[in-house]
């Protein structure tokens, strides 16, 4: 009875799981969701209407309501987190929204590590539609921001400048022109004017702390004639047109004309509000403070004076871009032109931004510039224009790149500003100081952007062949072990056999270190590992070819030669490595450095240390000294008896070395921006050499174990003695002795109790 029911509820589980799946909702299916990036980050009580997340939610719902199949979910990401995490998803490969805000100082780095996708295909598209060139209308600088590479990236929404304001109540005090000065040097010379006439009044209020400084010193660089960027993105602070706006700028509080050597807007603000600051520069948002004070009428607005090069005020600006990882991008596109379209939602996002909008037109068509741009009333508003006919981006006359972030940084501008303030250089000391800071942190920068060259199947590949040819080797020392007093191994010294072998499995081991991504632990091991384990299978070798050379010399008849003597050559043919890896690991510690490789696309870590072609030098040299050795011992022993002689094998093997050597260690010098390349020469020679020996030298003994093949005739080598051991361990030379192998040629070979 139990068994019919656990059947029956069986058979009611299958039922279920067979019936099709509730339909979804009509068109449920085709719905497309957008997951969008901005930076007003909404508080408990939802967004406010007026602000940027309230504008950007009424942006939305007209949006879903034009193209109902698209959804589009908005998630605050305030502007300190915006950049790290778009860094972040772009690195990991996923986690990127479709659309996201974006800054103007922000583009270029994320271009370059390739956050987002070019958007000139669908500028093109939205021109054609209609009838006219959609980014002819932005601001004539915006170019600089927002065009690299020959693509437009992002789709610019609002602008932003500075403006010079002044109290036009002080200047009459002081008897000082009450019109806006025409040049920088003017306003140097009205200033002073008020400083030295009006007691408790300082005649300006310039900046030299926060971030902000840039904004302000970069229009007198300009007009000075100065750029902070050659055209190929270098430093170009030390220049004489630097260094002149520099001293204009530092003169202002070094000569009294501005009171604090560190001042922000924390201190000005007040101050001029309060009267006791003539000139100052601020934002077009300042003008409210000026409202609510009812200072109106004794206050001027300006754009900022000119210079010997011209006049010229800042551009800063935020707009959207698509990412590189949206599913949907002509879907995303869609959203990003219909907030930044003028004749849509262009005007009230700009607004909410209290930034002028990123499109000339809206402003010239305004009908009402006080309703459409309350928060700048006319006179701001129309030099605010007047201003952005002149704007320039930190960057200018470059094209954006990933250094402008550090145009803004406190630690340029600011940091060398205050020092000169305070003494501790002057103007003519600080450029080339400046440019050494911004050089090493561009460099810094410029790496970080780019792609790390992934290496992965590479590795693996490498990994698993290494893996299998250790193992391979392994089971040859099992064989050699097994074997050991057979006289093919015996009498080929098999203590050092088993050495050769086991050092052959440590070297395919060492190859590994060669396949893997460098790093400081990996480039010191490789230094230490691949020279030992070269010289000791080399080593064994030509000390058992010296053993023999050894003990049938003429002149050397009767002398033992112990497995300690042959031990003591490998060791004295170490020691000199040893000592060279002592002192380049004591004096010059091989470092893991990024690079940029393959023509700059990528950075990969290469070990590399000062004075490396020195080291590596003597390094090949030694081994290759080694070699030498063993084709002078193998030259030697060409005429010794077959059961002892390997010079044909070792010589063999000493050939394929070489030619091995001089292919591949010139290559991987020469290729060195191909990492990939040296990968595969790296782990393809070592592993050629291992192998080469192994099979020169143990594959006849080997083949000759398995056949069963006969003995080798003694009769005929140099010697006409025959062997027989002595109490070391060792072999020396006398007369008839009985082998446990039976008699071979003139005499008989007897094994020694002890290992050879």
């Amino acid at each position: 009875m139990l068994l019919k029911q656990l059947l029956f509820v069986c058979w009611c589980l299958c039922t279920v799981s067979l019936l099709p799946s509730p339909s979804p909702a009509l068109g449920q299916e085709d719905v497309i969701e957008l997951v969008f990036w901005q930076t007003d980050v909404r508080g408990s009580n939802g967004a406010a209407q007026g602000t940027q997340a309230g504008e950007l939610l009424t942006a939305i719902e007209l949006f879903e309501a034009q193209y109902p199949s698209i959804r589009v979910r908005m998630e605050d990401v305030g502007w300190g987190e915006l950049l790290p995490r778009l860094v972040e998803a772009t690195i990991r490969g996923r986690g990127l929204p479709d659309i996201t805000w974006v800054g103007n100082t922000q583009v270029a780095e994320l271009v370059a590590r390739g956050t987002f996708v070019p958007l000139s295909s669908y500028f093109f598209r939205w021109s054609n539609d209609v009838g006219r060139d959609q980014t002819s209308d932005l601001w004539s600088k915006i170019v600089f921001d927002y065009f690299l590479d020959g693509q437009w990236w992002v789709s610019p929404i609002a602008v932003g400048t500075r403006l010079l304001y002044y109290r036009t109540d002080l200047l009459e005090q002081a008897g000082v022109p009450t019109d806006a000065p025409p040049t920088w040097a003017d306003l140097y010379e009205r200033a002073q004017q008020v400083s030295s006439q009006l007691s408790g009044v300082a005649g300006a209020g310039l900046y030299a702390s926060l971030s902000d400084v840039a904004h302000y010193f970069t229009p007198v660089m300009a007009a000075h004639g100065a750029s902070p960027l050659t055209p190929d993105g270098e430093c170009n602070l030390d220049t004489a047109q630097f260094r002149a706006a520099l001293s204009y700028w530092t003169d202002f509080y070094l000569n009294g004309v501005t009171p604090f050597a560190n001042g922000t807007y924390n201190e000005y603000d007040p101050m001029f509000l309060n009267g006791e600051l003539a000139y100052y520069m601020q934002g077009p948002w300042f003008y409210n403070s000026i409202l609510a004070e009812g200072l109106e009428d004794r206050v001027g607005v300006a754009s900022f004076p000119g210079g010997p090069s011209g006049q010229f005020g800042f551009l800063g600006g935020e707009g959207v871009a698509v990412t590189s990882q949206s599913h949907h991008p002509d879907e995303a596109w869609e959203f990003v032109r219909f907030i930044t379209d003028p004749t849509l939602r262009l005007t009230e996002l700009a607004h909410t931004l209290q930034l002028i909008p990123a499109r000339r037109s809206v402003v010239s068509t305004s009908p009402c510039l006080d309703n459409v741009f309350p928060v700048y009333q006319r006179t701001p508003l129309r030099e605010t224009v007047l201003a952005m006919d002149v704007a320039i981006p930190l960057q200018f006359p470059v094209e954006n790149n990933v250094a402008v972030p550090l145009l803004e940084s406190v630690e340029l501008y600011p940091a060398w500003m205050q020092r000169i303030h305070h003494g501790e250089v002057t103007v003519d000391e600080a450029p080339p100081l400046m440019c050494e800071w911004l050089t090493e942190k561009m460099a810094v920068v410029r790496l970080d952007v780019i792609p790390e060259l992934d290496l992965t199947s590479y590795q693996i590949t490498f990994y698993t062949v290494c893996a299998l040819f250790a193992a391979l080797a392994l089971v040859g020392l099992l064989v050699c072990v097994i074997f050991y007093r057979n006289p093919w191994i015996w009498y080929a010294s098999a203590l050092f056999c088993v050495v050769i072998w086991a050092a052959a499995a440590v070297g395919y081991g060492t190859l590994l270190l060669f396949v893997a991504t460098p790093n400081d632990g990996i480039c010191v091991a490789r230094l230490w590992l691949a020279p030992i384990v070269f010289i000791v299978i080399f080593g064994c070798l030509f000390a058992k070819q010296w053993r023999v050379w050894r003990l049938f010399s003429r002149k050397r008849v009767g002398a033992p030669v112990t497995n300690r003597h042959v031990a003591l050559a490998v060791l004295v043919a170490l020691l000199p490595m040893l000592l060279l890896q002592v002192l380049w690991t004591a004096i010059s510690t091989p470092t893991a450095e990024v690079q940029l490789v393959k023509d700059d696309a990528y950075r990969y870590p290469v070990c590399t240390c000062s004075a490396q072609w020195v080291w590596l030098g003597l390094t090949y040299g030694y081994l290759g000294l080694i070699l030498l050795a063993g084709c002078v011992l193998g030259v030697l022993t060409r005429n010794v008896a077959t059961l002892f002689n390997e010079t044909t094998k070792i010589a063999f093997a000493v050939y394929a070395t070489a030619i091995i050597a001089v292919i591949v260690v010139p290559l991987v010098h020469v290729l060195d921006d191909l990492p990939e390349a040296v990968l595969i020469l790296q782990a393809t020679g070592g592993i050629g050499v291992i192998t080469i020996v192994l099979l020169a030298v143990f594959a006849p003994k080997y083949f000759a174990i398995a056949t069963r093949a006969e003995i080798p005739d003694l009769t005929g080598f140099r010697s006409q003695s025959t062997l027989n051991t002595t109490s070391g361990g060792g072999i020396g030379i006398s007369g008839k002795a009985k082998a446990n192998s039976g008699t071979i040629g003139t005499g008989t070979i007897s094994e020694s109790t002890s290992v050879p």
